[in-house]
């Protein structure tokens, strides 16, 4: 017994004076894309489910398609498609990102077809300042994009206020398919007449001297009436109350008055914002409905332009 002790304590001082064991490193690197298609992937599924209108399932389909298949013709369209079907399911965001990423992994070629394609994502987004620049830099770049690049620049300039501006890029519009639509919006443009707006601060004002005119002013006499009514009520019963010497009940009403009479006057003030939202809003959805640029991407490497409404 007492050698099989003193062989255990010499075997564990043994271990404990050991060096540790460290494993060794492992480099972590991306995956690399696949150089050999794999045999038998293809896109027929996702074409189908996209064809369909079942665009989540088409995405997913594609994107797989796309990592099995790795470079060539068929892995690029695989991605184009992909960020379409984002598209169709209303994800601009994604689809602004997904064409970003994409461009670095495509054939060269096609980069300014995907970086067109992340512009439009970020028009639909409503990240004009972005998409803009992106569009700018395609303009003069390679590709045969300057015509597209140039129209929805244009159309850039007009949502952010700024008609002059948009008619001008219009006229920079190369020579093609585009130029006659192009033509005809800068005609359009430079012939608008201001609209009827109403200034917010002289609504406020007028409903300052008297309850309603404000209201009444931009348009809105059911609101106007009330605004008269409820604020003649409450401050003919608050001088009442005080040639009664009622102090409280005074008190009590004319908090009411003060507060329904500045309540009229942003009562103004936002109806004055929403008539001219309203007038803004109706004439950029006719000229929308007549000169709009669609982009949607056909079956192949490509993208359908079209003006209007059909």
């Amino acid at each position: 017994m007492l050698w099989w002790t003193l062989v255990a304590v010499a075997t564990a001082e043994d271990v404990e004076g050991a060096e540790p064991q460290v494993a060794p490193a492992v480099e972590v690197t991306a995956p690399e894309l696949v150089a050999d298609p794999a045999p038998g992937v293809d896109t027929g599924l996702a074409d189908d489910l996209y064809a369909r209108g079942w665009y989540d399932a088409a995405w997913l389909e594609y994107e797989r398609a796309a990592y099995h298949l790795g470079v060539g013709p068929d892995a690029d369209r695989a991605r184009f498609l992909a960020g379409a079907s984002l598209w169709g399911m209303g994800r601009e965001a994604d689809a602004a990102d997904h064409y970003h990423l994409m461009a670095e992994r495509v054939d060269p070629a096609l980069v300014p077809l995907f970086l067109l394609c992340e512009a439009e994502s970020r028009y639909r987004l409503g990240d004009l300042t972005d998409a803009d620049r992106k569009l700018e830099a395609l303009i003069e770049g390679p590709g045969d994009y300057a015509d597209l690049a140039t129209y929805r620049r244009a159309w850039i300039a007009l949502r952010q206020g700024a008609p002059d501006a948009a008619a001008a890029t219009l006229d920079a519009v190369p020579e093609g398919d585009l130029s006659a639509s192009a033509a005809g919006l800068a005609e359009e443009l430079r012939g608008w007449e201001p609209l009827p707006t109403r200034d917010p601060r002289l609504a406020g004002v007028f409903s300052a001297v008297l309850p309603g005119a404000g209201q009444l002013w931009v348009g809105e006499p059911r609101d106007a009436l009330t605004a008269f009514l409820i604020n003649g009520l409450l401050i003919g019963a608050t001088v009442e109350l005080a040639r009664r010497h009622n102090w409280v009940a005074t008190g009590g009403t004319g908090l009411a008055a003060v507060g329904f009479y500045a309540g009229n006057i942003f009562s103004a003030v936002n109806a004055a914002q929403r008539r001219n939202r309203r007038l803004e809003r109706s004439r950029m959805a006719q000229v929308s409905a007549d000169w709009e640029l669609h982009l949607e991407p056909t079956g192949e490497l490509e993208l359908a332009a079209s003006i209007g409404e059909e």
